[in-house]
């Protein structure tokens, strides 16, 4: 997983949706998930402007996931198996620090769907990093 911006200071809001555009469109992409970390509200804003900037073919390929509390990473798969189903290749997934059990099991993401082909942008706040540097440490 890479992670964009630090609490997008310096950044802004369009360098990130940039960032993120270009990990859809290109084909030599080495990144398995792109992961987005803000402050939090911050990630609705660079979903709803990256989703403005797709093209109509694009579109027809994104979702877009709304992680509420009690969510889990079951209901998650659950959701992406359905996707790959419809042919979904791009998928953004909003508030992953909503589900418990997301940081423990994430990496069926990358495993299983980005390996597959899908590309992945998951958002969540800061302690995302904070949580995901720890495990990597």
């Amino acid at each position: 997983m890479v992670g964009i911006g630090d609490s997008l200071q310096g950044v802004g809001i369009r360098r990130c949706v940039d960032d993120i555009l270009r990990y859809i469109r290109r084909d030599d992409v080495c990144i398995k998930v792109l992961l987005i970390q803000g402050l939090e509200g911050t990630s609705d804003h660079i979903i709803e402007q990256t989703v403005m900037m797709l093209t109509e073919n694009e579109l027809d390929r994104t979702a877009v996931i709304r992680i509420h509390t009690g969510d889990s990473m079951k209901d998650l798969c659950m959701d992406m198996d359905e996707l790959q189903r419809r042919k979904c290749c791009y998928v953004l997934i909003d508030n992953a620090t909503e589900m418990d059990d997301f940081i423990g099991q994430c990496a069926v993401l990358a495993d299983i769907y980005a390996a597959s082909g899908s590309r992945i942008v998951i958002s969540g706040h800061d302690s995302l990093m904070f949580k995901l540097e720890s495990l990597i440490s």
